[in-house]
């Protein structure tokens, strides 16, 4: 008897969810310091090591901005008489090659650790690998120009400037160095880009370490700057998250804390990163995202919280930012903020 065999085809239509044209998502993460410690990790463990437990997760943003606290060369002398100073060999600097980094402020106060030489193969290293960088330049006229990454029908510009010393790091008009935190300087760059339909976003080193709460004269500036125009405004320095405020609907994170840092230090904490989500020019919701930040337990390994945690860390942020107009909402484990 001849066995006869049915094949059955199923098939299956799933429906599509297509992803409106005009919406885009930026990640913005807090310090990114890759020396000391997560140097000596990629030593030993490889390349994957720091980012294997975030990379797939940064991958699904379209735009993702980070603060790089190091020069990557290794040219130069470490600058006497400064308490840190920070530098990592290129050859393991390709760890950052990881995860999505497109644009990285390098405005801040270690750029300059080793010297202009170590500065400019940062540069390179940055061109060579596809990173657009701001905040820092041969002159101060260099320092000052933005990074504009196209998306979505939407120009997104980001600028970047410094508050922390050593004031030799600072950029001149003929002086390598980086862009002060000058806020008449700042208004003139958000005039010279601002349009009606862009996002201009500020990145700003400054602040106080270890401190959860702003200083006065720092929210004082960061109205004006929103007042003159830009968008958003992204701090780092504190190590440590501090508020978050919605001021005219736009967004003012003063801290976001360390993403990385290459030493243990019992004063920090766990950290956020933040993700802004725009129809275009308009800013929809910003959602705040919990990750470790103890290298006495991650070992110089970031990854993002769980819900029990990161619940957590939300109820300390709504309380650090309980003055300051942000209605911090908990789902799905993270921190969302919706725009009106």
């Amino acid at each position: 008897m001849k066995k006869v065999y049915i094949l059955i085809v199923i098939i299956l239509i799933i429906p599509t969810c297509s992803k409106n044209k005009n919406e885009t998502s930026l990640l913005l993460l807090g310090d990114v310091l890759t020396a000391k410690g997560v140097e000596k990790r990629v030593k030993r463990f490889g390349i994957h090591y720091p980012f294997n437990k975030v990379k797939d997760r940064i991958a699904n943003y379209e735009i993702v901005f980070g603060n790089l606290e190091t020069s990557i060369s290794n040219k130069g002398e470490a600058l006497k008489d400064k308490a840190f100073t920070f530098q990592m060999d290129p050859k393991y600097a390709a760890a950052l090659k990881e995860i999505k980094l497109d644009v990285v402020s390098l405005a801040n106060n270690h750029l300059l650790d080793f010297g202009e030489e170590s500065m400019n193969d940062t540069f390179r290293f940055l061109k060579k690998n596809n990173i657009q960088y701001c905040g820092a330049g041969k002159t101060l006229k260099e320092a000052r120009k933005p990074v504009k990454i196209f998306k979505n029908n939407t120009n997104f510009i980001f600028l970047s400037y410094c508050e922390r010393p050593p004031i030799s790091y600072y950029a001149t008009s003929v002086k390598a160095g980086t862009a002060p935190l000058d806020i008449e300087m700042i208004k003139k760059d958000i005039k010279r880009y601002k349009t009606s339909e862009n996002v201009i976003l500020i990145s700003l080193h400054w602040g106080i370490e270890r401190t959860s709460i702003p200083r006065k004269d720092q929210i004082k500036t960061a109205h004006e700057i929103i007042d003159v125009g830009a968008d958003g405004i992204i701090g780092h320095h504190p190590h440590v998250p501090q508020s978050i405020e919605i001021y005219k609907k736009k967004p003012i994170i003063y801290s976001l804390g360390n993403f990385i840092i290459g030493y243990y230090n019992s004063g920090y904490r766990n950290n956020i990163v933040t993700s802004l989500h725009y129809n275009k020019n308009k800013l929809l919701r910003l959602e705040i995202l919990p990750i470790a930040g103890k290298n006495s337990e991650m070992e110089f390994q970031p990854y993002f919280l769980n819900r029990t945690d990161a619940e957590k860390e939300i109820i300390h942020i709504k309380s650090i930012s309980k003055n300051f107009n942000s209605d911090i909402k908990f789902e799905n484990g993270k921190g969302v903020i919706k725009i009106n």
